[in-house]
C-alpha cells in the first residue's frame, strides 16, 4: 500500500463532464506538480489582469482627451462646459493613477508570495523600477500626482484646445489638439510630496500633461516587460506540466480527447481539493499578452481620425 493511501489521501485526474465517471489515480508527487503548475498560471494571469486594467484606465484617459477635443471643434463652449471638462480629466486620470499605482503595488506583494520575499526576480524588479524612475520623469510623477490627487486637490489645473493648419491639395486642413497643463507649483510645495520631485520642475513645467502621463505609462510598460521576462523563466516547465496532465486524461480513450479533467484531493473519501484543468488558462494568459504588447513609445504617437 502506498504511503498517501495509508494516510487516506488519494489523488485523482477525474471527469468534469455530467455523466463521466472515468478516473485516473496519480501519485501525490505528480498532483503537487500539476497543483503548483496550476497556481503559478492563475498568479500570472492576476499579474496581466491588473496591468491589462491599468492600460484600460489610459485607453479611456486618451479617449476623453479626443472627445473634448472634438467638441471644441464643433461647439461653442461655455465657461460652466469648460470646467466641467477640466473636472472631468481629472478623473480620468485619477482614475488612470489609482489602476497605476494598484499595479505596482500588487505586482510587487504577488511576486513575493510566488517566488519569495528575497528571491533574485523580486529584487531585480524593484531595480528596474528604480532605474525606469531616475530617468523617466513621467513615471516618477505618476506616483506623485496620484498622492496628490488623493489628499491634496486635482492635478491638472487647466486645459487649452488650439488649431493649427495646414495646405493640402488646395485645402486648407484644420488640426486642433488639446494641450493640459499639470499643477506642479502647489504639487511640490505640498509637505508630503516626495522633495526630489523639486530638481525635476523645469523638466515638468511647460509640458503637455499628455506626454508626461505618456512617458509614464511608457515607464510602467518597461518594467512589465521585464517582469514577463524573469517570469517566462518559469513559464514554459508549468505549461508543459498542464499539458502533460491533459494528456495524461484525454489520451486514455478517443471519447475523453476534448475533455479537460479535475484535479482531485481526497481524504478518508472527502474531497479536500479541486482544480479545474484545461488549455483555457494557458490560452487566457496569451490572449492578455497578445492584446497588451504594443505599449511602448506611446509618446511618439498620434491619432488623426
Amino acid at each position: 500500500m502506498r504511503a498517501d493511501e495509508a494516510s487516506g489521501q488519494q489523488f485523482y485526474l477525474t471527469g468534469s463532464v455530467l455523466g463521466s465517471s472515468k478516473s485516473i489515480a496519480i501519485s501525490r508527487e505528480t498532483f503537487t506538480e500539476v497543483a503548483e503548475a496550476h497556481a503559478f498560471y492563475v498568479n500570472v494571469i492576476l499579474l496581466e489582469e491588473k496591468y491589462d486594467t491599468l492600460v484600460e484606465n489610459y485607453y479611456e484617459f486618451e479617449r476623453e482627451l479626443i472627445e473634448i477635443a472634438a467638441r471644441h471643434m464643433l461647439f461653442e463652449i461655455t465657461d460652466e462646459v469648460f470646467f466641467g471638462q477640466t473636472s472631468l480629466i481629472n478623473r480620468r486620470l485619477l482614475n488612470l493613477l489609482s489602476a497605476a499605482k494598484m499595479y505596482i503595488d500588487h505586482t510587487r506583494k504577488q511576486l513575493i508570495a510566488m517566488f519569495g520575499r528575497k528571491s533574485n526576480l523580486v529584487a531585480s524588479i524593484s531595480e528596474k523600477s528604480e532605474t525606469v524612475k531616475a530617468i523617466n520623469t513621467g513615471y516618477f510623477l505618476l506616483e506623485q500626482i496620484r498622492n496628490y490627487s488623493q489628499h491634496a486637490g486635482y492635478a491638472v489645473e487647466d486645459f487649452s484646445v488650439g488649431a493649427s493648419s495646414t495646405r493640402t491639395n488646395d485645402k486648407v486642413l484644420s488640426y486642433y489638439d488639446l494641450r493640459a497643463r499639470i499643477n506642479i507649483d502647489s504639487i511640490i510645495g505640498d509637505p508630503r510630496i516626495d522633495r526630489s520631485l523639486r530638481d525635476k520642475t523645469s523638466e515638468i513645467q511647460g509640458r503637455d500633461a499628455k506626454d508626461l502621463i505618456r512617458d509614464g505609462i511608457d515607464g510602467v510598460s518597461e518594467v512589465h516587460q521585464h517582469l514577463r521576462d524573469g517570469i517566462d523563466l518559469h513559464l514554459t516547465a508549468r505549461r508543459d506540466v498542464l499539458h502533460a496532465a491533459l494528456a495524461l486524461y484525454q489520451n486514455q480513450e478517443p471519447r475523453y480527447a476534448n475533455e479537460s479533467p479535475i484535479l482531485v484531493r481526497k481524504e478518508n473519501s472527502t474531497t479536500t481539493f479541486h482544480r479545474y484543468i484545461s488549455k483555457d488558462i494557458i490560452h487566457r494568459l496569451e490572449n492578455y499578452r497578445r492584446k497588451n504588447k504594443q505599449l511602448r513609445g506611446l509618446t511618439n504617437r498620434r491619432v488623426i481620425s
